[in-house]
């Protein structure tokens, strides 16, 4: 099976290697062309990490090599390719400005296959790729399908009214309907009036006339616009000039040659100008496209936002409408166990409410931060316990951000373990009661710690275990571990959970283990 050559150019010339690729794509070649701007960068990639060209192996390589290189000679580089067992194969062709005899002589005893000296004719140039392309497989350029059914518009801008005659039976049996412009001045008149006139889609512009040169109706032509592509043409063989339109913006250049093939060379031009034309547009178009999709997807973001935002303070006014009506039930209730379970109702529905109200009031409505929502929450239960029973309660927690469904799971432990502590720990009075919450790797550990009797203290029998079956389901929700420290004088009870909740399979193996 022939493999396709992939066409490796070291060129340190910005203007020279976009040249060069003109002519390659002109003599017929289509293949990917990998540039390097250093012979470093080159090396590296012909040799590979460990210098072995083993990288290389099986591949179909062309090199066009520039001897004068900024890092290193070309001849050096030209000497190891050809010593590598990987790569001595690969043809070589060197682009050089130096013509000395002795210089040719020792570029072909160390085994390169053509030598070219620059300015590059562009002739010698694509007759050495159309020959060293018939040792390999090339991709030949496929022909142009013009993505509408109109006919395309070539502007032709030369002096020269024969050879725009010329152009004009050539172009016009290919396809082309073809308007000429015996001057720099009429070719932007035309192309300014052509939204009134009709639609130019590709210009060829001759580089000497009287007036405006080519030069500078190009600089010109590219400041209009939506300006169409622009091809170069010139009778000069210096490739310093198609360098400089290449670089001022044109899309192509040619060599004018009334006696050659100058008119299928002009068909070509103006083709691969028009395809490089189409794909732009079509590249500026899926851009665009890209952008206002960005813009759609962050404006509908910004409105989810603001309507979440909007729902958790609703939710939070309705939750905490719903906890002052408990509280103010539990303040006309007559019986103790009436007013103690609305209390601890009143907690529930306030632990809720908070995650609620901290969601509405920040910044990220995906998260809630812990040591923030644990303060609220412990200073509504100080407003809302009798007397001076909280007044010792106290929090140190980290700022620790944790999803709003585990945060309401910390938040009910949280109101259930101290509350609990207010009723049990201390039957004489108030007492200290501590909160803390820190991290500890990838968990973070919850403790609730009284100085109160612990197990000393005397079973209710008017307690019906809610608080604890509470407890567990919200550890189990945030599938936590609960201890008590038995070497507490008091009650402390330390309740372990991951700061991310672990992966559905992980958790699945975990519960089987």
């Amino acid at each position: 099976m022939t493999l396709p050559v992939t066409i490796i150019m070291i060129e340190d010339d910005e203007g020279h290697a976009r040249l060069i690729e003109r002519n390659i794509r002109r003599s017929g070649v289509n293949n990917e062309i990998v540039a390097f701007a250093n012979g470093t960068d080159a090396m590296k990639h012909l040799f590979g990490a460990d210098g072995s060209g083993l990288a290389q192996k099986g591949n179909a390589l062309l090199i066009l090599l520039d001897l004068n290189l900024p890092d290193m000679t070309g001849i050096d580089i030209l000497k190891q390719i050809k010593e590598n067992r990987y790569l001595k194969t690969s043809p070589v062709v060197v682009l050089t400005t130096t013509d000395d005899s002795q210089e040719i002589k020792h570029c072909y005893e160390l085994g390169c296959n053509v030598y070219i000296t620059k300015p590059v004719n562009y002739e010698s140039f694509a007759n050495a790729i159309r020959q060293l392309g018939l040792f390999f497989s090339v991709i030949q350029v496929p022909p142009r399908r013009l993505m509408n059914r109109r006919t395309p518009t070539l502007l032709y801008i030369d002096d020269d009214d024969a050879l725009a005659r010329l152009v004009d039976r050539g172009l016009t049996r290919r396809g082309y309907k073809v308007i000429h412009a015996a001057s720099g001045e009429e070719g932007l008149e035309r192309i300014r009036r052509a939204d009134v006139e009709g639609c130019i889609d590709v210009v060829a512009l001759d580089q000497y006339m009287p007036g405006l040169d080519g030069l500078e109706t190009l600089e010109q032509i590219m400041a209009i616009a939506g300006a169409p592509p622009v091809v170069f043409v010139t009778a000069s063989q210096d490739s310093t000039i198609a360098v400089t339109a290449l670089k001022a913006g044109a899309a192509d250049y040619l060599v004018k040659d009334v006696k050659g093939d100058f008119i299928p060379l002009l068909h070509v031009a103006v083709d691969g100008a028009l395809r490089q034309a189409e794909l732009q547009k079509a590249r500026e178009e899926a851009e665009a496209e890209i952008h206002a999709s960005r813009d759609r997807y962050a404006a509908l973001a910004a409105e989810r936002e603001l309507l979440l935002r909007e729902v958790n303070h609703r939710v939070g006014n309705s939750l905490q409408i719903i906890a002052s009506l408990l509280h103010l039930q539990a303040s006309s209730a007559t019986q103790d166990e009436v007013k103690a379970a609305l209390t601890n109702a009143m907690g529930r529905v306030a632990a809720v409410a908070q995650v609620h109200r901290r969601l509405y009031t920040s910044q990220d409505l995906k998260s809630v931060v812990l040591n923030q929502y644990l303060g609220s929450l412990l200073e509504d239960l100080r407003r809302s316990a009798e007397g001076d029973r909280m007044s010792r309660l106290t929090l140190k927690a980290e700022p620790i951000e944790i999803d709003p469904d585990r945060a309401v799971a910390v938040g009910i432990i949280v109101n259930e373990l101290v509350m609990n502590a207010v009723k049990y720990a201390y039957p004489d009075g108030a007492g200290p009661i501590h909160v803390e919450l820190t991290s500890q790797g990838d968990d973070l550990l919850l403790t609730i710690t009284d100085d109160g009797v612990g197990d000393n203290a005397k079973a209710d029998p008017r307690s019906t275990g809610m608080g604890q079956r509470i407890v567990a389901a919200m550890a189990s929700k945030l599938d936590a571990s609960v201890e008590r420290d038995p070497a507490h004088s008091g009650t402390r009870i330390l309740l372990k959970f991951r700061r991310v909740p672990a992966a559905p399979d992980q958790a699945s193996s975990a519960t089987a283990s």
